[in-house]
């Protein structure tokens, strides 16, 4: 008997436990089908704003699509490069320099570290927009500086001219200084017509003339399209000014005489060879020799052909 009970009160607490452990278990199991259920229907939400930011973008409708940034935003929704970089070139596109700055702001508040991307449109735009003293803002605060970047910025301050040119050519030497990066073709054009722009033809000249790469007809244009002188004199390596010959204006008239002088020195000489030849001709046809004519391909008649 007391086998019996002791054995009946084990398996009535193993029981208890079992019953327990499984009534834990089920709980379990509904909390996390609610946090699955929650999880999928936070996921639907997000998608269905990301899905129609990205349709309000295609469809220009800028203020709408700030609307839903908003929105996301509130709800710790982070939008992606693409999607701020699309609404950021919209914003380029229609000139809505104001909805740019928004776009800004919400780059800077996410707790995300803003792509290189990101923040090389919002240089352009800025650029773009007129605003190059808060263009020269973001490119500063940039972390990590590409190639694009500097032309971005280098290009930006040439369009917007004035004040541009020392912060231009600071940017321009940091380059190399600061960064290590070698200038492409494109980074020289832009220091060339910010000169330019800003009536610096001069300094230009000079800024041409110690390129470690070769001035290309990109080069050469960009000034000419600034230079007084007009667009059909270039550079030579002293700087002068020259014509497409290659010619000095100043020399071009000598070498239109030289050449006359040459030609009537030279005529009397072409003349006697000429004389020359139609006697050599002469003679050895006396001596027998018929040419070949089926070579000359001309349709002229037998005797000339033989002249030929």
């Amino acid at each position: 008997m007391v086998g019996i009970y002791v054995g009946c009160e084990n398996y009535s607490s193993v029981f208890g436990v079992t019953e327990r452990s499984f009534q834990a278990r089920k709980m379990k199991s509904k909390e996390l089908m609610v946090v699955s259920s929650n999880s999928r229907q936070t996921f639907c939400v997000q998608e269905d704003l990301k899905v129609e930011f990205n349709h309000l973008c295609r469809e220009r409708k800028v203020k709408a699509a700030l609307e839903i940034m908003d929105k996301m935003e509130k709800k710790g929704i982070l939008l992606d490069s693409h999607g701020i970089v699309e609404l950021l070139e919209v914003c380029m596109d229609l000139k809505l320099l104001e909805h740019g700055r928004r776009v800004h702001e919400h780059v800077m508040m996410s707790p995300s570290k803003p792509s290189s991307v990101v923040f090389n449109r919002l240089v352009e735009m800025y650029c773009k927009l007129g605003d190059a003293k808060t263009a020269k803002k973001v490119f500063d605060q940039m972390s990590s500086k590409n190639l694009d970047s500097w032309n971005l910025l280098l290009l930006g301050l040439a369009d917007n001219g004035e004040g541009a040119v020392e912060e231009g050519l600071k940017h321009f030497n940091s380059m190399r200084q600061d960064y290590d990066i070698n200038p492409t073709l494109e980074h020289y054009v832009g220091i060339v017509d910010l000169l330019g722009r800003s009536q610096k033809t001069d300094e230009a000249k000079d800024f041409i003339r110690t390129m470690p790469i070769e001035a290309s007809s990109v080069v050469r244009e960009t000034l000419e399209k600034h230079s007084k002188a007009g667009p059909r004199w270039q550079l030579d390596e002293s700087g002068s000014s020259v014509s497409p010959s290659g010619l000095r204006r100043s020399n071009k008239k000598k070498v239109r005489e030289s050449l006359i002088l040459n030609q009537k020195i030279a005529s009397p000489d072409r003349s006697k060879a000429y004389e020359k030849l139609r006697s050599l001709s002469k003679e050895v046809r006396e001596a027998g020799y018929v040419p070949d004519t089926k070579y000359v391909l001309h349709d002229i008649a037998k005797k000339q052909k033989r002249r030929h």
